[in-house]
């Protein structure tokens, strides 16, 4: 689903929220092989990946990652693709955020 959209996300820029399922183990690759698809289109039209925490449904944290990896983490699958032109605005609302704790 992510590869049809790889035009807009170049032409049109928008932060994307997307629940990605954890892979649990490196060999259910099919889910890891779609996992490292979504990555790859996503870093090729220049975005950066947030990882959101939220434990208990309430939000502590958000942090850039590189990958996503394998883990077994159901409460850790919540991320935001942010267009790198963008990221500098995500990164100051974050920091506010949590500099109000």
């Amino acid at each position: 689903m992510v590869k049809s959209f790889q035009k807009e996300f170049v032409n049109q820029k928008p932060i994307v929220l997307i629940e990605i399922l954890p892979v649990y183990e490196a060999g259910n690759t099919f889910r890891l092989d779609r996992q490292n698809e979504i990555v790859r289109i996503f870093k090729e039209c220049d975005y950066s990946i947030f990882k959101v925490s939220k434990p208990q449904n309430i939000l502590v944290d958000v942090v850039e990652i590189d990958d996503i990896g394998i883990h077994g983490d159901i409460t850790a699958c919540d991320y935001i693709m942010v267009p790198n032109s963008k990221k500098a605005a995500l990164t100051n609302a974050i920091e506010s955020k949590f500099s109000k704790k």
